[in-house]
């Protein structure tokens, strides 16, 4: 839908077009042309509104269920490592960086994750350990 918004500009232009050829030609074939070029216009300014909410749609439920999947997927990966189940994990992500700080019985480890070109979840960038309570 790259081209939706460029289709939206013209339809606009030509709705201008049959006003201005409307309102000065003096031929009633000319105003019958515009008005049929504005109806014309008009009709597919309402379709590409409908398509673009369509897009606009789909690119957030797209949006959610990365998001869904990568907490899911983050959640999977630091229990396989850590062996812990997810009530004993505090997940948190330190501010403006692509860093998680997280807390266990067990430690305070920084870890980032590394994403596919689609922005999921993969597997672990980086995972180190902070300070440990094991003695």
């Amino acid at each position: 839908m790259t081209a939706l918004p460029y289709v939206m500009v013209i339809l606009v232009v030509l709705v201008m077009f049959s006003i201005l050829i409307y309102g000065t030609a003096p031929s009633n074939v000319a105003k019958i042309t515009a008005v049929v070029v504005m109806v014309l216009s008009f009709i597919g300014l309402g379709i590409g509104g409908y398509l673009q909410t369509i897009d606009m749609d789909q690119a957030v439920k797209q949006k959610n269920e990365r998001l869904v999947y990568n907490e899911k997927k983050q959640e999977e990966l630091i229990t396989e490592k850590l062996k812990l189940s997810i009530t004993d994990i505090l997940i948190e992500p330190v501010s403006k960086t692509e860093y998680y700080k997280v807390t266990t019985n067990t430690g305070i480890y920084k870890l980032a994750y590394a994403y596919d070109p689609n922005n999921r979840v993969i597997g672990f960038k980086e995972f180190k350990q902070i300070t440990s309570t094991i003695n």
